[in-house]
């Protein structure tokens, strides 16, 4: 294996672990992570659906034949939960939500990496499918 795609496989397992707390947490039925997400403008069936979409993604970017799918798919939904943070409390700290921030412009950032080394997986099945049209 060359050093890059050591990187590339540590930054797939930083996101991964991050993102397998972040989804432990959206499963619980805790009050503390049901009052973050209401914190930042997240209705508590909506912190499923991002938990299960989260770990349809995370799963995506573990297989290398997908890591470029999972990629777009986190940074989608990294960038709505960044905007949902901001609008909610203009970038204040509520109850300490700023670790859920901190987390996803984490995983945002290593998404952006990962996806801009596999993007030609993405280009490719789309190519495919407007050529079958």
């Amino acid at each position: 294996m060359q050093s890059r795609e050591i990187v590339l496989w540590v930054i797939r397992l930083i996101i991964a672990v991050i993102l397998f707390s972040l989804v432990w947490s959206k499963f619980q039925v805790q009050p503390d992570g049901l009052n973050d997400f209401t914190a930042i403008g997240i209705d508590p069936k909506g912190r499923i659906l991002y938990g299960i979409v989260e770990l349809i993604a995370v799963l995506l970017l573990l297989i290398p034949r997908t890591t470029g799918w999972g990629a777009i798919l986190l940074i989608f939904t990294m960038t709505s939960i960044i905007f949902s943070y901001f609008s909610s409390h203009e970038g204040g700290t509520i109850n300490g939500v700023t670790s859920i921030f901190y987390k996803s412009i984490i995983v945002w950032a290593g998404s952006v990496i990962l996806f801009i080394k596999y993007r030609g997986q993405v280009l490719r099945m789309v190519n495919r499918l407007l050529n079958r049209i």
